[in-house]
């Protein structure tokens, strides 16, 4: 590689030459990379534009050695986006470009329809999730309407059964009599309750009221 007009060490104006013939013409940066200037490759044709790490790399223009010309974005020194391709006799027409690789109608309208089905799909769960999310809250409210019920039956039968008990032992022995027949008959509510909710972890609840 020889260099002419070239200072690697500042930002500069100058001119690069490589062994196989290729050259660029244009600004440096301080550390000696490509900037923005013009390229001609071996093959005869030229690319014009600014380069990021040795690559067309922003809006720039493509010529090939023919005269047709294709001005775009490049990106990691692929054609990217909307690009105008302008052949040697003045006609011109619109492409895009995905990564160097050429999107037709076909590929374009493939693509569309690939958002399309991921941006339903994606409204979809959300709703699904809002849905569960009110289901959930409304199967909370339901528990926690019937866990109170449960426990003013259980005061209202220990109030009846043992009022007039002294006995401590005896009163012991009723209270627990009063709590298993009082969740026993409230656990076969909460089973109903289950199978009405989709999804929802049940037996962690009854657990932790019936424990």
């Amino acid at each position: 590689m020889q260099y002419s007009d070239f200072n690697r060490y500042i930002p500069s104006r100058g001119t690069m030459t490589w062994d196989l013939g290729q050259t660029f013409t244009g600004t440096f940066r301080a550390d000696g990379q490509l900037f923005y200037g013009k390229m001609i490759y071996v093959s005869g044709d030229t690319y014009e534009g600014p380069f990021e790490n040795g690559k067309r790399s922003g809006n720039g223009t493509y010529t090939g050695k023919n005269g047709e010309r294709a001005t775009g974005t490049f990106i990691d020194g692929k054609m990217n986006g909307q690009f105008v391709r302008t052949k040697a006799d003045g006609f011109s027409q619109k492409e895009t470009w995905r990564m160097g690789k050429f999107m037709s109608d076909r590929a374009l309208a493939n693509e569309a329809e690939e958002k399309r089905f991921a941006a339903e799909k994606r409204a979809a769960e959300l709703a699904d999730a809002k849905k569960r999310a009110l289901e959930a809250q409304k199967f909370r409210e339901r528990i926690e309407l019937i866990e109170n019920h449960r426990k003013n039956k259980i005061e209202q039968c220990l109030y009846a059964e043992v009022k007039n008990i002294t006995n401590e032992y005896q009163k012991n022995i009723i209270e627990k009599s009063c709590q298993k027949k009082i969740n026993n008959r409230y656990e076969r509510i909460y089973k109903k309750c289950e199978k009405s909710i989709d999804g929802y972890d049940f037996q962690n609840l009854i657990n932790r009221i019936f424990k």
